[in-house]
């Protein structure tokens, strides 16, 4: 995250420059919760220091804690609204909790603050989108100019695409993505949108789905690591306690663990909107890694469920909880790939 290291050079305190840039470099390497140690201390101590608090925003985000990294975003920026930095991680937390048109907001304040940092052109042009305003001028403005401040960066031209994708502009995308491609052979987001585009075009329509908010698959892979994570603690659990013959007790622990699993899924379905919940399977095909950890878990989870009911009145082997419990096991590892995947692509983003 080499813009922390950027940012931190202009206005840090003497004495915390040590501490900022070790817990720059913890989150670079993905010890987000050692990060956050070492700066807790820092913005309790030093709070009007509007450094300390993007450096805090920035682990809290790249660990998941969207609201908690947008309130310390907005402390910098009321400590000093002059810092774009501020204002464009509260951009990222907004749109990553589903709130797109604060977040254009935040990006457009990010990109009059300063203009010619290429990453405040791509926050706001991935802000448009999310709001539903990829056609407009304004976003295709500032993926190109995006573009132009950073000709040897892939980030900007795979946002151009983007922008051209859901503005149904599937010749101005392909190039795009083209391009991406031929500066970062080994970018994953433009050679699966890439393939997508020339999906919707061999299918004659040329026009492309509208994917859900960036914000709905944050929701969504939320939910995809509390239940990788409910069904394996919960079938390891199980498989100790029934191994080797079970009691036909289990069975109901079983039952249990299954409506756990079935509350958190409600209670996702309540969060999201319903257009947006109708737009995530339309999303699959360019995020095969989510297809593949929900299918995972849901096997895991119709075994787990079969065999607790048949177990109750009948007894069972262990050997269907192993295979839920193996299945989820490798749905927790699509899971941890796709964090390891996002750091990757956050970092280049953020610097």
């Amino acid at each position: 995250m080499r813009l922390i290291t950027e940012d931190c050079e202009t206005g840090a305190v003497t004495g915390i420059d040590g501490v900022l840039l070790r817990a720059a470099e913890l989150n670079r390497t993905g010890q987000h919760a050692e990060a956050l140690r070492l700066l807790r201390p820092v913005v309790r101590s030093h709070p009007d220091h509007a450094v300390a608090w993007c450096h805090f925003a920035a682990a809290l985000l790249d660990d998941g804690q969207h609201e908690p990294a947008l309130n310390a975003a907005r402390r910098a920026a009321v400590v000093d609204p002059t810092l774009e930095w501020a204002h464009r991680l509260a951009s990222l937390a907004l749109t990553e909790m589903d709130r797109p048109a604060e977040a254009v907001l935040a990006a457009r304040e990010a990109a009059r603050l300063k203009p010619g940092e290429w990453r405040c052109q791509v926050a706001l042009a991935e802000a448009l989108v999310a709001d539903g305003r990829a056609g407009s001028t304004e976003a295709v403005e500032a993926a190109r100019h995006a573009v132009r401040l950073a000709p040897h960066e892939a980030r900007p031209r795979e946002v151009l695409g983007d922008v051209a994708l859901a503005g149904r502009r599937l010749d101005d995308a392909e190039r795009a993505y083209r391009d991406a491609l031929r500066i970062d052979p080994g970018s994953e987001h433009a050679e699966l949108n890439l393939t997508l585009v020339r999906r919707l075009r061999s299918g004659g329509n040329g026009h492309a789905p509208a994917p859900p908010p960036p914000g709905v698959e944050t929701v969504a892979w939320g939910l995809l690591r509390q239940v990788a994570l409910v069904q394996g603690v919960g079938g390891l659990a199980l498989l100790f306690a029934g191994y080797p013959r079970p009691g036909q007790g289990l069975a109901w622990l079983g039952l249990l663990l299954c409506l756990v699993v079935a509350a958190l899924v409600l209670a996702f379905g309540r969060r999201v909107p319903v257009p947006a919940l109708r737009g995530l399977p339309r999303t699959l095909p360019r995020r095969p890694l989510m297809g593949v950890t929900a299918v995972l878990l849901a096997i895991g989870f119709v075994l787990l469920l079969v065999w607790s009911a048949v177990h109750a009145v009948w007894p069972l082997s262990i050997q269907a909880v192993a295979i839920s419990w193996l299945t989820s096991a490798l749905a927790a590892a699509a899971v941890l790939t796709h964090r390891a995947l996002t750091r990757l692509r956050t970092d280049q983003e953020r610097g």
